[in-house]
């Protein structure tokens, strides 16, 4: 299996399609090595094997015909028009009916699995999300979030937007310096500074607080107001 050299043209319109603005955030997302991604990205190398594509493929919720070689599914010819509806989005009507967005594991007081490698399995888009890309969804283990989030319910997660005081949250943090393992939560974000975030959790009820330069990284959670359509 060799794509031909317009391969790494549809991997970005794929990967910017479904709303990554750049490989380190769909890296980050998926749990891929970074500098391997993005020589696939960029057209400095190639996939060497067929499961790399597939991969990619199910990750941007693309053709893996279309991916590899240009190829329209169940045709013999290339699709048409892909440049030019690089940013189209669904259409409303028909986006909650489409289950593409990816479930990529579970979320509680701490220690949630993100990017594990595993092919995801994936959930039906809400309305009010018709327009919005680079969504992930995960599954909430636990009532530390209740009553506001109980255990089972799916949230959804804006890989691209950090969240603001008042927002929930998932991040990844450590607790000290030279702590050798960083754990993933769910929280809602309370308050930041210059120099700290504090977290809370509700069931019981915490403030939890990290030095900013602890945390790696943190999205926001999308609230349940925003999965709605407008009326």
């Amino acid at each position: 299996m060799k794509p031909d050299d317009e391969f790494s043209e549809r991997l970005r319109w794929a990967r910017q399609r479904a709303g990554f603005k750049s490989t380190a955030a769909a890296a980050q997302q998926f749990g891929w090595n970074l500098d391997t991604y993005k020589s696939h990205d960029n057209g400095v190398r190639t996939p060497k094997d067929q499961a790399t594509v597939e991969k990619y493929a199910r990750a941007f919720h693309v053709d893996f015909g279309w991916l590899c070689i240009g190829l329209a599914a169940g045709s013999d010819k290339a699709p048409t028009g892909w440049r030019a509806a690089a940013n189209k989005p669904p259409e409303p009507s028909k986006a909650s009916l489409i289950e593409d967005i990816p479930i990529l594991g579970g979320v509680g007081m701490a220690d949630l699995q993100i990017g594990d490698g595993a092919q995801p399995k994936f959930v039906k888009r809400p309305r009010g999300l018709h327009e919005k890309r680079g969504v992930y969804a995960l599954y909430v283990i636990g009532d530390n979030m209740a009553p506001a989030y109980r255990s089972g319910e799916i949230i959804f997660v804006d890989a691209e937007a950090e969240p603001e005081p008042g927002d929930f949250a998932v991040f990844e943090a450590v607790r000290f310096t030279g702590d050798p393992k960083s754990q993933r939560y769910f929280k809602q974000l309370k308050a930041e500074s210059d120099t700290e975030y504090t977290f809370v959790q509700f069931s019981p009820v915490a403030d939890d607080v990290f030095k900013r330069n602890y945390v790696k990284w943190a999205r926001r959670v999308i609230p349940k107001s925003e999965l709605k359509a407008e009326a």
